[in-house]
């Protein structure tokens, strides 16, 4: 299930086209350790980021593949992980990234990391989106 975030009660503004934030996106809890959750960035699909956790800290990433733009890492929705669920995977291009800095550690976007999206966890768990411009989306 692809998560607009728009379930906090704050309506999120319009920058060109895309959700700024700080909006709400999950609870910790809806996030299991070594699960990835999709999110939308634009309120439909054409813009999407998503969350993974690893070690109990929480990271989010656009999903795009750096080496080819415009390009989506998941081949299904929440499918960012490799087989082993040690590193985020690009499916169309085979690239690998660490979990949690998004640098490429193989592939065709070797040299190249994932664009990282600013989030926060507040003390009662919820996962919030912190970007209030998100650059190269319109």
């Amino acid at each position: 299930m692809t998560r607009t975030g728009d379930e906090a009660g704050e309506g999120p503004e319009e920058r060109g086209g895309v959700q700024a934030g700080p909006r709400r996106l999950c609870r910790m809890e809806d996030l299991p350790e070594g699960g990835t959750l999709t999110f939308s960035l634009d309120g439909g699909v054409r813009h999407t980021g998503f969350l993974v956790r690893k070690d109990g800290e929480v990271r989010a990433y656009l999903n795009a593949c750096p080496h080819m733009p415009g390009s989506r890492l998941a081949w299904r929705e929440h499918g960012f992980l490799a087989p082993d669920g040690g590193s985020l995977v690009c499916h169309g291009h085979g690239s690998r990234f660490d979990i949690l800095t998004g640098v490429c550690l193989e592939g065709a976007a070797l040299g190249r990391s994932l664009q990282a999206l600013p989030l926060r966890v507040d003390p009662g768990g919820e996962i919030l989106l912190l970007a209030s411009v998100l650059p190269g989306l319109s």
